[in-house]
């Protein structure tokens, strides 16, 4: 089963803060749905007081409590047992999967356009040869050099393809687009022009586009479920991690989202071109 919780701030600024409590009742919803044959609970609490009872929350959660699916601000009680589950690692693979995409709908790619992958422990080795059909100016930082030295060595056999490995974070510098399925923790110093896909916003400051969050196409059901305040990876995130559905792992972003901004896949593929463009 996936629990979804959703909070409505209705606060009426009208009533003063002290009275909230006794003149503005709070209210819970519960609904079992099926998407797929996947049971999910919509948990959904409208929040009048000002200030939102946890603890029945989690009885209504029940065993789901732990792993909730849930994107408002306000974190929950952690007293009641109640945890939020993280998006970070199918983030991971919509970034890997955008930044191949990009790419591949490159009709050349330029010689200037290097591409970096970040993977400090070697987790998302096959990234880098998929990444080597389409591009031979790719470098891979990693502090696992023993385990990617055998991945050169079989892609030289295999594809005669050469893959370039550092350990240095600043070989990333000169890429046009860092491929980071881990949070970005290690400094360097990327061009103003650059971009960065990666599964949570970077650890150390980095000047240019980084895109942490991404938006997925969702079925009908799946859509009115994320209309309700869910973003539409987190909710892809559930039911791939917590329910099995890996056929979710493939999906390749219809936006990828920063700060200040969302690009489609194709728009940042025709922005490099053009940038890096020799």
């Amino acid at each position: 089963m996936l629990t979804v919780l959703t909070v409505e701030e209705k606060i009426s600024e009208k009533i003063p803060q002290r009275l909230r409590g006794f003149l503005c009742r709070n209210t819970l919803t519960a609904e079992v749905v099926f998407v797929w044959d996947t049971e999910v609970k919509l948990i959904n609490y409208i929040n009048r007081s000002g200030k939102v009872n946890w603890k029945k929350i989690s009885r209504v959660a029940g065993e789901g409590r732990g792993n909730l699916i849930y994107c408002a601000s306000e974190l929950p009680d952690e007293k009641q047992g109640i945890g939020v589950f993280s998006a970070d690692d199918f983030r991971g693979r919509l970034c890997a999967n955008a930044g191949i995409e990009i790419i591949r709908r490159m009709p050349e790619v330029p010689r200037a356009l290097r591409v970096g992958v970040y993977d400090p422990i070697g987790d998302a080795s096959d990234l880098s040869e998929h990444l080597l059909r389409f591009t031979d100016n790719l470098v891979v930082v990693t502090k696992n050099v023993g385990f990617y030295s055998q991945q050169a060595s079989r892609l030289l056999s295999d594809m005669g393809a050469v893959l370039c490995l550092s350990r240095n974070p600043s070989a990333l510098s000169s890429c046009a687009l860092v491929i980071a399925p881990s949070v970005i923790s290690a400094p360097f110093t990327p061009m103003s022009k650059s971009v960065v896909l990666t599964c949570a916003p970077a650890r150390v400051p980095l000047s240019c586009a980084v895109y942490s969050r991404y938006q997925v196409k969702l079925s009908p059901k799946l859509q009115q479920i994320s209309d309700r305040g869910i973003e539409s990876d987190v909710l892809s995130a559930g039911l791939y991690s917590l329910c099995g559905k890996y056929e979710l792992g493939s999906a390749v972003p219809l936006r990828c989202i920063s700060q200040g901004d969302a690009q489609s896949v194709d728009s940042l593929s025709k922005c490099l071109l053009e940038r890096f463009r020799t």
